[in-house]
């Protein structure tokens, strides 16, 4: 991969690939792509340095002391603005018992490499202990935490009040949509800034939200045109309680969103308490959406029994739980879950990865005769699912997220089943199974007759993975 590679594909593209080596931990791919060029290394770093205390480089035990050591100081000097791009900005854990316990090693072995850590422009951080020549490491520790954590309230402010000054530089009511995606300090001023556009402005997606934008998200309560919404918090504000910390706040974002009466399409991901929110804004009666997307640990009573309250307009509904939310739940949460998805009789689509047993796929399947597209998950999914999904005379598109157990031959039947309707609706109908176990691999001839059967009577696509074999996965531990 060159610099010339990395221009041939959009910027979101690689965004996405940096996003992607952050969730593998892959260190060596991002510093690749970080040395592509300054543009690839606006996308890379900020990811590389938000997971670096992950990294084997913080870890003196690991790693030789030197490569921490470097980390460090550029973790530092960015703080002080002596560096080409802001990485104290972008961490998300500083360790800086990590760092107390490096420079006591410093101190008493290595005073070549200590030199070199208090050269220019750290060398102001040379404390000593009265008037001896002892380092005061204390008070060192406690200074890089106030550089540092005045860099990023700086910093902060400054990209919402530029952001801001953008939206301000625009003709009043001329913007009409705007998203950001990527990690950011969005706050009070850019909130304010957009309502200066609230009768153009129709879709909205605020993504990767830090508390201080939690905290100012009433802000926005004159944008009632929207008709798309879309909510993002960052990680560290996953868990942040601003329903007590900022109640007002908090009362006041659902005050605005019932009054977004024009809204059709609502993302909801890891906002926290977005099912409190959601119990409220689903029973008003002025809001009818189409898509309601939602991700979070916190399913409940409320919003469960809120959610019939869209079942005339509702066509595309998601709901997701965190994977580790996902094992630790109830049979009254299914329960729940199952029957307030079946009283939204208009859906077309519906994704969630809960672990829906037969009784709720079958509950679900009577009630949503409409449904062309259904994404499913449980336990361990066989060929008796099959039979309530036979009767959803439109479905187009069937995706099996979890663990399967599908045998050919019923796979066949429910194809032709389908073929065999006169009033059905499948035309390019879809079918991907993700999580085969691995005891029961189809053969390869097996493959072809479901494909070709999905292909040739409505043009459709098969396709099939596999769990891996527990063979090889016990082999792979013994691999370099």
């Amino acid at each position: 991969m060159d610099s010339q590679s990395s221009r041939s594909f959009p910027h979101e593209i690689w965004w996405l690939v940096a996003q992607e080596l952050a969730s593998r931990r892959d260190f060596g791919g991002l510093f690749l792509c970080a040395r592509l060029g300054k543009s690839m290394a606006q996308l890379a770093l900020p990811e590389l340095y938000a997971i670096h205390d992950q990294s084997p480089a913080i870890n003196a035990d690991i790693l030789d002391i030197e490569t921490s050591v470097c980390l460090w100081r550029s973790i530092i000097a960015s703080s002080l603005g002596k560096t080409l791009f802001p990485y104290c900005c972008w961490i998300k854990a500083l360790r800086l018992g990590n760092l107390y316990s490096q420079l006591e090693d410093l101190a008493r072995d290595n005073p070549k490499l200590k030199a070199r850590f208090f050269s220019p422009p750290l060398d102001s951080l040379q404390i000593r202990r009265g008037r001896g020549r002892a380092l005061d490491l204390e008070a060192i520790i406690v200074e890089v935490a106030n550089m540092v954590t005045d860099c990023i309230r700086t910093s902060a402010d400054q990209q919402d009040k530029r952001m801001a000054g953008f939206f301000d530089s625009l003709a009043p009511n001329s913007l009409e949509s705007f998203t950001i995606r990527s990690m950011n300090d969005l706050g009070s001023e850019t909130f304010k800034s957009l309502c200066e556009h609230s009768e153009s402005l129709k879709s909205l997606g605020l993504f990767s939200l830090e508390r201080t934008a939690l905290q100012s998200l009433n802000q926005l309560q004159r944008c009632l045109s929207l008709e798309s919404l879309k909510l993002e918090s960052a990680w560290g504000a996953r868990r942040y309680p601003w329903q007590t910390e900022c109640k007002d706040v908090f009362e006041e974002v659902k005050q605005w969103l019932q009054k977004c009466t024009h809204l059709q399409e609502l993302v909801l991901n890891v906002i926290p308490a977005s099912t409190t929110i959601l119990a409220e804004v689903l029973r008003s009666p002025d809001i009818r959406l189409v898509g309601l997307n939602i991700k979070t640990p916190d399913l409940d009573k409320e919003f469960c029994a809120s959610l019939p309250k869209q079942q005339k307009q509702l066509q595309y509904l998601a709901v997701k739980i965190p994977d580790e939310e996902l094992l630790e739940a109830s049979d009254e949460r299914h329960v729940m879950l199952a029957n307030a998805i079946a009283c939204c009789h208009e859906l077309r689509e519906l994704e969630t990865n809960e672990l829906f047993t037969y009784e709720e796929v079958e509950n679900i399947c009577d009630s949503l005769p409409l449904l062309e597209h259904i994404d499913l998950n449980g336990d361990l999914i066989d060929d008796v699912f099959l039979g309530p999904m036979m009767r959803l005379s439109k479905l187009k598109s069937l995706t099996i997220y979890g663990p399967s157990v599908f045998s050919p031959d019923v796979l066949l039947d429910f194809i032709d089943h389908f073929g065999a309707d006169p009033n059905g609706e499948h035309e390019g109908l879809q079918i991907y199974v993700t999580s085969q176990n691995y005891d029961r691999k189809f053969t390869p001839e097996q493959e072809a007759r479901i494909a070709t059967a999905l292909f040739e009577q409505f043009r459709g696509r098969f396709d099939i993975n596999y769990r891996q074999d527990p063979d090889e996965l016990h082999e792979s531990d013994f691999s370099d």
